[in-house]
């Protein structure tokens, strides 16, 4: 890389990230792509991922440390002022890249030259990178403009955008102080704005969930900034004269009945992609928290009653129960 600007920087902010650290990397530096530099900003971590990031002597490697812990916020905008390709494409510590990623995505934004975001497809996979499921976001810069309003329709892992665009907006913000949760969300609505954004119909990436993933875990905080980052942009588009339908979720019908963009949704979310990777105790745990926030939600209820009877019973109580219905029918 040296004597060579890449066209494209892969920011990759991570803190305490070593599980999966060296997939997420590697599958980086697998791209058929080759005009990229790997940008890491190590935000203080203390678990072994600064010394793994050591263990790697590829020039296309670059890795900035913060001697203490500044929030992902913050590493976000470092890693941009530091990039050095027109492009940054974001990553995380924890997802997987497939090898054309960004082959497409600086195809589609050579192509496209009124789009300053493109993002794509993605599978979501267990901690043993077993399919989950698929996110399959709109695709069309209109849909996804007015569906942004009730929804994020990005995984954060799978963008691509030209930096010129994001550095006027004055790059990543927090919706409230002292928490980055939604900074990525807030920063498309707010590109909107402004800027056609896209996603390419192809599964380019693989976002992974697991047990001590950060938007898990925050996931209350998530919801509430997120909302936020919404009304704000409801605002935003009103006042410049767009006709502007209430986003969903905001409502107290709406959140008792735990309907997608609200936090009982969100709960009932995650406890089916837990469930589905044969994480049941913790999708009681979820399906439990979908229920109280949205008392009104059947399939909370339904999901939390199958998850408790199990436990109670446990899979020889299940098979004998079963059998037993069968007989009595």
């Amino acid at each position: 890389m040296t004597g060579h600007t890449p066209r494209v920087s892969v920011l990759m902010p991570v803190w305490n990230a070593i599980r999966f650290l060296r997939l997420a990397m590697d599958s980086v530096l697998r791209q058929s792509f080759e005009s990229f530099e790997l940008l890491v900003v190590d935000d203080g971590s203390s678990d072994g991922t600064t010394e793994l990031l050591s263990t790697y002597r590829d020039p296309r490697v670059r890795v900035v440390r913060n001697d203490e812990r500044r929030g992902l916020v913050y590493a976000l905008n470092a890693g941009i002022a530091l990039a050095r390709g027109e492009y940054v494409a974001r990553m995380d510590g924890d997802d997987v890249s497939h090898p054309e990623r960004l082959s497409a995505e600086v195809r589609f934004l050579e192509a496209e030259r009124d789009i300053v975001l493109v993002g794509s497809w993605a599978n979501v996979v267990d901690d043993k990178g077993d399919v989950l499921s698929v996110i399959r976001a709109p695709i069309d810069s209109r849909e996804i403009h007015e569906a942004l309003l009730n929804r994020n329709t990005f995984v954060h892992s799978s963008v691509m955008f030209r930096k010129s665009a994001v550095v006027e907006l004055g790059g990543y913000q927090r919706i409230r102080p002292n928490t980055d949760a939604a900074q990525d969300y807030h920063l498309w609505l707010r590109l909107a704005d402004r800027y056609s954004l896209a996603n390419i119909a192809d599964i380019l990436m693989d976002y992974r969930i697991h047990d001590d993933q950060i938007s898990l875990q925050r996931l209350a905080s998530q919801r509430a900034c997120a909302d936020l980052a919404r009304q704000l942009a409801s605002k935003r588009r009103a006042e410049h004269g767009e006709p502007v339908k209430r986003p969903r979720g905001l409502g107290l019908m709406e959140r008792l009945r735990g309907q997608p963009g609200t936090l009982g949704g969100d709960y009932l979310s995650f406890a089916e992609l837990y469930r589905a990777a044969e994480r049941r105790d913790l999708a009681l745990r979820l399906a439990c928290r979908a229920v109280l926030r949205s008392p009104l939600s059947g399939q909370s209820w339904d999901l939390a009653g199958r998850e408790l009877t199990r436990r109670v019973l446990g899979p020889d109580g299940i098979r004998m129960l079963r059998a037993w219905l069968a007989r009595g029918r």
